[in-house]
């Protein structure tokens, strides 16, 4: 979490993206909500910031006491709608 926070902080966001999204490939532990807000500030700073959104509502959402179904159908629509405005869509 510090080499990717500081790689981010560095200038080095891709590299970040990179490795977070691996991690976030070798299942969930106690840390996985800590990755999960660090990509999404990665993820923001590459530009996809709906896509960062989407990651922390749904990290957010399992925590909720209430509306933890909307949350993550909010979050899931986010993508789609990221997706919807690519180019060439």
């Amino acid at each position: 979490m510090q080499l990717v926070s500081s790689l981010r902080n560095l200038g080095h966001v891709e590299i970040s993206v990179a490795m977070l999204t691996d991690e976030r490939g070798r299942g969930e532990d106690h840390l996985s909500d800590a990755v999960d807000a660090v990509l999404a500030l990665a993820l923001a700073d590459t530009g996809r910031e709906r896509e960062a959104l989407s990651l922390a509502i749904t990290a957010l959402a399992q925590h909720l006491p209430r509306y933890q179904r909307s949350m993550k159908n909010y979050a899931r629509q986010l993508l789609e709608k990221s997706r919807d405005a690519a180019p060439g869509r």
